[in-house]
């Protein structure tokens, strides 16, 4: 990715100088620093928004027009006289089109505007197909299935992205081979709460319960090996409870001693994406509004009853700094002292610190 590109079109904002820091900020291998050229930060925070701002015009390059609808909500929709689609993400984009011929086209196209920017479209990792071949993107399996109702298009958890949460849990059982059952639970559950909130937007019922009877099988080695010389009714009766919130489900991994309990990726619930209305900028101050609700409705989805109705009281603002919840700061529960004792409140780890 060009540096002079990312500099020029970043040229009249006032961090400017910052970006540049971040493009020549280098990288240390084998105790050995080295100075980069061109590309960005991998794994930096920083790292999609340059590749944005380097891909910006990506439409307008493929002649993609919008007009706005006649809902209620101010949405905008493809135009009907435009026969491509794009969706984009950092530097992974996908290009819808009506023919073969058309998405052939998009490759000539895209050369030159690539070119400019320092980049090219990589051999192995592009390719065109059917969408009743469907293709993965960003962790996700999208295609289009025959029923006896008729086509119907479905996008699920990618057989990779399955394939590597199943390593990621099995590497940490195998780190905390013979640690206690409570240490255990508190590495592996935000593992499974990021996965599952990740998938919980799409068809991923089938997956959660991929994942679940993995983890089951996983933890019943795990205590096994735990305990070699106890038969498995004790270990049953000791590790495994009914749900603390309630439920039937008497196979619930629970420290004996903290009563925590392991998460499981069902009882996270499936909820569809809303979509961002087009051009709804968070910065945009007239929009205010808008992102609350949403981020409120965000943090209703993703956190537990307990966590929400705190959340409520307190307006969906940090006890300490008074900000939004969902401001993209870690969110955690804290016993506050005050004039008349204490009380449990959320906030912001920073305020803490």
């Amino acid at each position: 990715m060009s540096h002079e590109w990312i500099e020029k079109q970043s040229s009249q904002f006032s961090g400017k100088a910052l970006i540049k820091r971040w493009l020549k900020m280098g990288y240390v291998d084998q105790h050995v620093f080295s100075e980069t050229q061109e590309g960005t930060p991998q794994g930096s925070v920083v790292s999609p928004l340059l590749a944005n701002i380097a891909l910006h015009g990506m439409e307008e390059e493929l002649d993609i027009l919008y007009r706005k609808t006649y809902k209620s909500n101010g949405s905008y929709a493809i135009h009907p006289k435009c026969k491509i689609a794009l969706v984009k993400y950092a530097d992974d984009f996908v290009v819808l089109t009506e023919t073969k011929e058309q998405a052939q086209s998009v490759y000539v196209r895209l050369q030159p505007y690539l070119s400019n920017r320092g980049l090219e479209l990589s051999n192995e990792k592009t390719k065109i197909t059917h969408i009743e071949d469907g293709f993965a993107f960003l962790g996700f399996s999208v295609r289009q299935y025959k029923t006896w109702q008729g086509n119907k298009l479905l996008i699920k958890p990618s057989k990779e992205s399955i394939k590597k949460a199943k390593e990621k849990i099995r590497d940490t059982f195998r780190i905390m081979k013979g640690q206690p059952v409570r240490e255990l639970i508190k590495v592996l559950n935000p593992i499974i709460r990021g996965y599952g909130q990740y998938w919980k937007h799409v068809v991923s019922k089938k997956s959660f319960g991929v994942i679940e009877n993995y983890v089951f099988h996983k933890t019943c080695k795990y205590l096994r090996q735990l305990h070699p010389k106890k038969p498995w009714k004790w270990i049953k009766k000791r590790y495994f409870r009914k749900p603390n919130h309630g439920g039937n489900n008497s196979w619930i991994l629970t420290c004996p001693i903290t009563n925590i309990q392991l998460l499981h990726m069902t009882w996270i619930k499936i909820k569809r994406h809303v979509m961002v209305l087009y051009k709804n900028s968070p910065d945009d101050p007239a929009l205010k509004e808008y992102w609350e609700k949403r981020d409120r409705k965000v943090f209703d989805t993703e956190n537990t009853l307990d966590r929400i109705k705190l959340a409520r009281k307190q307006g969906y603002r940090c006890a300490l700094c008074r900000q939004p919840l969902q401001n993209g700061e870690k969110v955690i529960v804290r016993i506050l002292e005050v004039p008349t004792g204490e009380v449990t409140k959320l906030v912001h780890t920073p305020c803490i610190k």
